[in-house]
C-alpha cells in the first residue's frame, strides 16, 4: 500500500480564475487603442479643419458686407454732394434771376418817376409837428398846387407855409390863397385848405 502525504494549509484561499494574457494579446489590445486614438483624432483634426474654413467664408462675406456698405455710403455722399451742388446751381440761378428782375424794377421805377415826387420828398422833409396833410394835388407839372389838412392850432399854419417856401423844389410857388375852418367852433383841430402858384 502506498500512502501519499499531503500538506494541507487550511488557511489557504483559493485563487479567482484569471485568464492568462499573453504578450501578443496586450499588443493587439494596445495597437486598437492607439487606432482608435489615431481615427478620433483624425476626425477632430477634419472638424477643425471644416470650422476654420467655415470662419474664413465668414470673414470673406464680411469684408465683401463692409466693402459694398463702405461703397454704398461713398455713392450716397457722392450723390449728396452732387444732388447739394446742383441745388446750389439751381439757387444761384434762382437769386441771378432775381437780382435781374429787382434791378429791371429798380429801372423802371426810376424812368416812372415824374418830377412831382420830389415836391412829395420836399413837403415830408419840412414837415411841421402838429399838422397833417390829408390831400395833396399837383398840376401843370407842380406849378399850380392845392393841400388841404388838418393842424392842431390855427398858428401851425403859417409856420409849416413858410417851412416849405425855403425848400428848394418848392420856393418859386408862393402860397395864394389860404383857407381856415372850424375856428369859431370849440374844436381841438383846424381844417385848413391852401393854393399855391
Amino acid at each position: 500500500m502506498q500512502f501519499f502525504k499531503q500538506k494541507i494549509n487550511l488557511y489557504q484561499k483559493t485563487q479567482a480564475y484569471l485568464p492568462t494574457l499573453s504578450a501578443m494579446r496586450i499588443m493587439q489590445i494596445w495597437l486598437a487603442l492607439l487606432a482608435l486614438l489615431i481615427i478620433s483624432a483624425f476626425i477632430h483634426k477634419l472638424i477643425l479643419i471644416n470650422h476654420v474654413k467655415e470662419i474664413e467664408t465668414l470673414k470673406e462675406e464680411q469684408s465683401q458686407e463692409n466693402s459694398e456698405l463702405l461703397e454704398l455710403s461713398q455713392n450716397k455722399k457722392v450723390n449728396n454732394v452732387v444732388k447739394a451742388k446742383n441745388e446750389m446751381i439751381l439757387l444761384k440761378e434762382k437769386i441771378a434771376d432775381i437780382d435781374s428782375i429787382v434791378s429791371q424794377l429798380k429801372q423802371l421805377e426810376d424812368e416812372d418817376r415824374s418830377p412831382f415826387s420830389f415836391y412829395v420828398e420836399s413837403i415830408a422833409m419840412r414837415h411841421v409837428k402838429g399838422t397833417y396833410l390829408a390831400y395833396i394835388n399837383l398840376q401843370d407839372e407842380g406849378r399850380r398846387m392845392s393841400f388841404s389838412g388838418v393842424a392842431l392850432e390855427p398858428q401851425l399854419v403859417p409856420i409849416m407855409v413858410q417851412s416849405w417856401q425855403k425848400s428848394p423844389s418848392i420856393i418859386s410857388t408862393q402860397v395864394k390863397k389860404v383857407r381856415l375852418d372850424n375856428l369859431k367852433q370849440d374844436k381841438d383841430y383846424v381844417k385848413f385848405n391852401l393854393q399855391a402858384e
